[in-house]
């Protein structure tokens, strides 16, 4: 899957990626940034508008489309309204700096379970950990978090989703 989603990261096509081999109707939509053990992408909501960054562990990516009627129309929709992402990011690390520097929230899935396990802001990480704040999804701080860096299967921030709890989290 690793040289499929390269092809697509230099021909620059719109792609839709599945992750959820039990929900097989859930995919996103994107443009890939980088291909390496993750896989970040640009994404893009079923209206065109930018929705964010996210990166998927690639081992779990089970399916990629591409120039689908679907994708050939959000593609229309996403250079009509011209949305791109201000942030350049090349690897997990990056993301995660750009949390940690930004103050983002941002929302991480656990072991490729299907949902967004955790929502907050990243206090520090190294190799191996990352040091979190919970914020629920009224915007509160729900505690501290320590967990292994090695069990974050998808990571997405500056969506409409997190940018929501943004506002709701500031005073």
């Amino acid at each position: 899957m690793k040289n499929r989603l390269t092809k697509i990261k230099c021909s620059k096509q719109l792609c839709a990626i599945y992750t959820d081999e039990e929900s097989t109707n859930r995919f996103a939509v994107g443009y890939v940034i980088s291909c390496d053990e993750y896989t970040i992408f640009e994404l893009y909501d079923p209206y065109g508008h930018y929705d964010g960054i996210a990166c998927f562990l690639t081992d779990f990516i089970y399916q990629v489309k591409t120039k689908t009627k679907y994708l050939l129309a959000i593609e229309k929709l996403v250079k009509h309204y011209n949305e791109k992402s201000c942030y350049n990011v090349d690897s997990v690390v990056d993301i995660l700096n750009e949390i940690k520097q930004g103050k983002r929230i941002c929302e991480i899935e656990f072991n490729n379970s299907g949902d967004n396990d955790i929502s907050g802001v990243v206090n520090n990480f190294d190799d191996d950990i990352v040091e979190f704040t919970e914020i629920d999804e009224y915007g509160q701080q729900g505690g501290e978090s320590t967990f292994k860096r090695s069990i974050i299967s998808s990571l997405s921030f500056d969506s409409s989703d997190t940018r929501k709890l943004e506002i709701l989290s500031k005073n």
